[in-house]
């Protein structure tokens, strides 16, 4: 078997089991690495215990994934010198904040109206954004498949992770096709049947043909040996991602994105109650006869009260599904940086929200930039109604403590940008997949810290995060080891108290951080100053903007490219580039005289 298929058996391990961000990221573009460090000896025995659903179960995918080490990586070694020195052993008393519980009817209704003005200003954010898009792109078809080529796989990108795609369609639609056959589906092509027709260039049998039922039969059987058979594999394989053909599905995929752009833009945002937001998304039925008032909500069950706040929270149209939008909209703002140095400067890839990353008229960013800071203020000050599922008599204590630390790097642990509201983020379906896709080279790199934010519980609750690159000066000889921090994310729904409490953990949070650089023996610490980094607007310890040139990786190792809002990728002439620091944007918090 190739290293391909043997990961696409422990994809589906994970999934199986109930694991789908995991199967996912092993199907990503960098699935390869993530594959790796599972079944690293430090790892696999732990996620086959996380997972294993026996005592057999977890022997078997134990073994499963030291097989794969040992025929696909074990010339690499065991992969401990990445884990050596992390977590380091540095701690912080918590950070106490006072609170006073203020969940009522009135914070209820509050939560309700903030609820109702996000969702109104995205939605005409959305159609500001594609107004002006539909207008730009119109008859150019060039610049539609600059900005969305990089949204699907690509051979030139990523070989290995287009044919694992490929494959897997194929899986899908022969077994879609199969169960409309045994249902007696003959006749007109199913879409599944288009689809796999679609993936299948030069077969020999056309679409029309297929609506004969030993035609349609002969085909799939012949899916089913291009599965089997790497040469024929091969074949099919190339001439879908042929050059003409993969210009056409971005293109199409183009114009299907657009058409659910247009649907944003042509209808109104929903109305929702502005006495009760979340009865309009609660299960459907089950608060028939409901009289839908805040004081009702609070009278219902702890469970019910729980689906509530996950629903406000996680749900399909809660706050993590708005909180990438206004992330989105402050990189067109701050001018769309370039944050995948993999990607074209004007790809939907470069922004957390997928907005064309092209350049704004006057009018439409002085549009974003009003909505952009009435956003960030109701976000701010949005009422803490995670208590809503807590009993009275436990609502009433009078603090929170915050910590943070660092991260072991275990790759299992791959939510730290879901819970933390950020656009690193690990989905069920690789059709979501925004930045996630640098997860796996977060957890591999030693020069990369990862540390997470929490809120004292039971357990404790991650609702933060901060990213930091090991860099280094250049032309000194010691050279100055930079520990350069990208953002402090945090998620909204973890912060009690409004604006003083993003005040008072910003500080503590780059306080902390200051100790850590030290203790373990950095000469400096940066933070990103991007205008959409939460440390950046609340920072009472910003220091001057960093000018020095500072280079990702404590060597010269080879670096990826990976996502991030501080780093560039610079040419050093031919094909060799490397990833710096970009000037002025980030600011110094502490360094050695």
């Amino acid at each position: 078997m190739t290293e391909l298929e043997d990961r696409i058996t422990i994809a589906r391990i994970f999934h199986e089991r109930g694991w789908q961000r995991h199967s996912t990221l092993l199907t990503a573009d960098q699935g390869r690495i993530y594959g790796r460090l599972l079944a690293l000896p430090k790892w696999r025995k732990h996620a086959a215990e996380t997972i294993g659903q026996s005592e057999t179960d977890r022997t078997g995918i134990e073994r499963i994934l030291a097989e794969y080490h040992e025929r696909f990586d074990a010339a690499r070694g065991d992969g401990s010198s990445a884990y050596r020195t992390i977590p380091r052993d540095y701690s912080q008393e918590p950070l106490e904040v006072r609170v006073k519980s203020t969940l009522n009817a009135e914070s209820l209704t509050q939560a309700a109206k903030s609820f109702e003005r996000i969702n109104a200003l995205c939605h005409q954010a959305i159609s500001a954004i594609y107004v002006e898009v539909k207008k730009r792109i119109q008859a150019d078809e060039d610049l539609v498949f600059e900005i969305y080529r990089d949204a699907l796989p690509s051979v030139e990108r990523d070989r290995d992770a287009a044919a694992k795609s490929y494959r897997e369609d194929i899986e899908e639609f022969v077994s879609s096709v199969k169960i409309d056959m045994s249902n007696g589906h003959f006749g007109r092509p199913s879409i599944s049947t288009r689809v796999l027709h679609e993936h299948l260039p030069g077969s020999g049998i056309r679409l029309k043909e297929l609506e004969d039922k030993s035609t349609l039969e002969r085909f799939v059987a012949l899916a089913e040996e291009v599965l089997k058979d790497e040469r024929l594999f091969d074949k099919f394989f190339s001439a879908y991602h042929s050059e003409k053909r993969f210009r056409k599905r971005v293109l199409a995929s183009a114009e299907s994105r657009l058409e659910g752009a247009d649907f944003g833009v042509r209808y109104d945002p929903i109305t929702l109650s502005p006495q009760w937001v979340m009865i309009s998304i609660f299960p459907s039925g089950s608060l028939e006869g409901y009289d839908e008032t805040p004081e009702s909500i609070l009278k219902l069950g702890l469970a019910e009260r729980g689906q509530i706040v996950e629903e406000y929270e996680n749900g399909a149209f809660g706050l993590n599904h708005y909180s990438p939008i206004l992330a989105g909209i402050r990189q067109l703002v701050a001018g769309g940086p370039i944050t995948n140095p993999n990607a074209s400067r004007i790809s939907i890839m470069q922004n957390d929200s997928h907005f064309p990353n092209i350049k704004y008229s006057a009018a439409t960013m002085k549009k974003l930039r009003g909505i952009e800071e009435e956003l960030g203020q109701l976000f701010d000050s949005l009422p803490d109604i995670s208590e809503l599922p807590t009993p009275t008599k436990l609502r009433r204590k009078s603090s929170i403590q915050y910590s943070i630390r660092e991260l072991p790097k275990d790759p299992m642990d791959i939510t730290f940008g879901n819970e933390s509201g950020c656009c690193i983020f690990v989905p069920k379906e690789r059709s979501e997949m925004v930045n996630g896709w640098s997860v796996p080279y977060y957890l591999a790199d030693p020069d990369i810290r990862i540390f997470g934010v929490y809120r004292k519980g039971e357990p404790d609750k991650r609702m933060g995060m901060v990213l930091a690159f090991e860099t280094n000066e250049s032309g000194e000889v010691p050279k100055r080891r930079i520990l350069s921090c990208n953002s402090l994310e945090l998620s909204r729904t973890g912060i009690a108290g409004g604006r003083s409490t993003i005040q008072a953990l910003t500080d503590y949070v780059e306080n902390w951080l200051i100790g850590y650089a030290q203790i373990t023996g950095y000469d400096g610490l940066t933070m990103g100053a991007h205008d959409y980094n939460t440390a950046a607007n609340y920072s009472s310890m910003k220091g001057g903007p960093v000018i020095d040139d500072l280079f990702f990786g404590a060597d010269n190792r080879p670096k990826p490219l990976v996502y991030s809002d501080i780093l560039e990728q610079v040419s050093l002439g031919g094909n060799a580039s490397e990833m710096v620091l970009r000037k002025e944007g980030s600011y110094w918090l502490w360094r050695t005289a």
